[in-house]
């Protein structure tokens, strides 16, 4: 990884010191790409079970940077600005201390339909959201409507959301991640109107993690569509890992069914996962690609104890460029030794499109925990505004 991190480097060396090949302004910026993002989100969290009351105003811009500088090589930085500021009694504070910082950064040389990528970049997993790493990433399109892909990662950035059993504490109590070396292959077809993704990965000292994804799309949306969707995913994890964390193999399994007819749209589903007795991993960071719904309940893919089991349904109505919708989750959630646990979480939830880049919504996730006779409410309200370009 030294390697594109000086190839970088040497780039913009040549463009600062380098004056007798530099160009003209308005030549350098043809060949660059610029996209990105502003956020701004106000959330209101009211979480009775872990005795924390959070409101805050939270910004988030991206910009990304993709400039072509040699024959099939082409050099990406994203630079990101993420901020919160707490907006609650003695907690409110003002955080300008916050700068924008690189993102990512990696290099792409393209030839014969296959990418190669080189740097630290989203890893892009079936089993991550927006996790960083560096490392490799090959993808190639030379055969018609399928993607394959292989990827190799030396380290993650100590993101929240990262499975919490692939984190330990040193003597400081600062956290990091215990495993680096992540390394996989992906297959994703799509032959409209039937998509299927393949995913195998081996995370250094922990297992092999493998997923299929299986989707079936019909008909028009402004008409009448529907779709069916259903995904497995499990991992085999090393035996001194499991014995030394009391953990077992993950097995998550979710299917869900739905339809789209003149504005109304509606999806009904289940999904499955954990032991009684012992803690699994179903997603490496957040809920990843996996089905999931709603903000509370519906939790603890990265790592938890228990036998989760999970019914959902949600159904909005569009008119012209307003959805209103409302998401409704029940489950349980069994342990060995304790008494079963039902968990319950509505969501409404209001969105406008006042254009293609500027969006704005809302919602208000109302989750609730009940144990024999012990009952606790989780609460969030989110306002969001974002603008893409």
């Amino acid at each position: 990884m030294k390697l594109v991190k000086l190839s970088l480097a040497a780039v913009v060396a040549a463009g600062s010191f380098s004056f007798a090949n530099a160009v003209a302004l308005d030549e350098a910026i043809q060949n660059v790409d610029l996209s990105g993002m502003l956020r701004y989100r106000y959330d209101t969290k009211r979480y009775e079970s872990g005795n924390k009351y959070n409101t805050a105003h939270k910004y988030k811009a991206q910009l990304k940077f993709g400039a072509d500088i040699a024959d099939n090589f082409k050099a990406t930085a994203l630079f990101q600005y993420e901020n919160a500021d707490k907006s609650f009694g003695n907690d409110a504070y003002l955080n300008d201390k916050e700068t924008f910082a690189v993102r990512d950064a990696y290099l792409t040389y393209t030839n014969f339909d296959t990418s190669f990528m080189f740097g630290r970049m989203e890893i892009g997993s079936i089993w991550t959201d927006d996790l960083l790493g560096t490392g490799l990433k090959i993808v190639n399109n030379s055969i018609e409507n399928v993607t394959l892909a292989a990827y190799a990662f030396d380290n993650y950035n100590n993101d929240e959301d990262l499975s919490s059993v692939l984190f330990v504490k040193d003597e400081n109590g600062k956290k990091y991640a215990t495993s680096k070396n992540l390394y996989g292959i992906a297959a994703i077809a799509n032959f409209d109107p039937v998509a299927a993704q393949l995913w195998v990965s081996n995370m250094a000292s922990w297992g092999t993690f493998y997923a299929v994804d299986f989707n079936v799309a019909l008909g028009d949306k402004d008409d009448f569509a529907y779709n069916i969707h259903a995904q497995y995913a499990g991992n085999s994890l090393k035996k001194d890992r499991k014995e030394s964390l009391s953990a077992a193999n993950g097995n998550f399994y979710a299917v869900e069914a739905g339809f789209d007819a003149f504005g109304l749209d509606f999806n009904v589903g289940y999904a499955g996962y954990g032991k009684k007795d012992k803690d699994t991993i179903n997603s490496v960071e957040d809920s990843g690609q996996l089905i999931n719904y709603g903000e509370i309940v519906m939790d603890g893919y990265q790592g938890d104890k228990g036998k989760k089991d999970f019914v959902f349904g949600t159904i909005g109505y569009t008119f012209e460029d307003v959805r209103f919708g409302v998401d409704i989750i029940s489950g349980t959630n069994k342990v060995e030794g304790a008494e079963k646990e039902k968990l319950f979480e509505v969501k409404p939830q209001l969105s406008y499109k006042y254009s293609d880049k500027l969006n704005f919504s809302a919602f208000y996730a109302y989750g609730t925990s009940k144990q024999a006779d012990d009952k606790t409410t989780d609460k969030l309200i989110r306002f969001q505004a974002k603008y893409t370009f």
